[in-house]
């Protein structure tokens, strides 16, 4: 037997999936451990591999080039895991992608805790140069590792 004074109310939460809007079938979420492990893992290697270039190109390395290359790396991953890291959760939580303004972001960011990490260490001038070496491994590893733009899929 019905109640007759029991009304049927709709449920107020079933409504809410219809009012979402409907995402692309090719849209995917952001990759976050990608940009934050691979920022961590390869910017300061590439720091390290710009700076000894960058030293190659001013003397002459000969044929100690390779072995020298690989220690700039070795040194440039250690000491630069804290700012590439850092990096590599600014860029994740702004869900930077791969486009023009979105290198430059990485560019800007990379300057960025690198010149603030080297800043809190010392009171010298190298944090500008390893502000632009951050800029240039940010743009780099930016490059290979931040997810394509939207507009290009």
């Amino acid at each position: 037997m019905k109640n007759a004074n029991h009304h049927q109310y709709p449920n107020p939460y079933t409504s809410t999936a219809v009012a979402l809007p409907a995402q692309p079938e090719t849209a995917q979420p952001y990759p976050y451990v990608r940009v934050i492990l691979g920022f961590a893992l390869l910017g300061g290697a590439t720091g390290g591999l710009v700076l000894g270039l960058f030293f190659a190109l001013l003397g002459d390395a000969g044929a100690a080039l390779l072995p020298v290359l690989l220690m700039m790396m070795t040194f440039g991953a250690f000491l630069g895991l804290v700012p590439a890291f850092l990096c590599g959760i600014w860029l994740a939580l702004c869900q930077t992608r791969r486009n023009a303004g979105g290198l430059l972001h990485a560019a800007l960011a990379g300057a960025a805790t690198s010149a603030v990490c080297m800043g809190l260490f010392t009171q010298e001038i190298g944090g500008l140069l390893f502000g632009f070496l951050g800029a240039a491994a940010a743009f780099l590893v930016g490059a290979l590792l931040l997810p394509a733009s939207v507009e290009a899929t």
